[in-house]
């Protein structure tokens, strides 16, 4: 029979991992999924000097990529400025 005390270590590691997990081994960027030159920026724009710029003709304005932290709102920006944005939109 399993004890008190053996429950709560075992969920307290559990709890630790998953937070090791999110915070500090972040999924996208050990796989280079922020970096990469595909999902940092909306399709057919450019990372350049912090920022993602399009490389068409729009009325958007460049922005930096990392100030947006939801999936949702980057891809309705990336869709209100005429684009796709792959890792975002789904």
């Amino acid at each position: 029979m399993l004890n008190l005390q053996t429950v709560l270590v075992c969920v307290g590691v559990v709890l630790i991992l998953l937070v090791a997990y999110r915070f500090l081994f972040n999924p996208q960027v050990l796989l280079g999924g922020i970096h990469s030159e595909g999902t940092t920026c909306p399709t057919h724009w450019k990372y350049i000097d912090g920022l993602c710029k399009p490389s068409y003709e729009t009325s958007c304005m460049p922005f930096d990529p990392f100030v947006i932290t939801s999936k949702v709102s980057g891809c309705n920006l990336a869709r209100t400025c005429g684009t796709d944005w792959p890792g975002k939109c789904v």
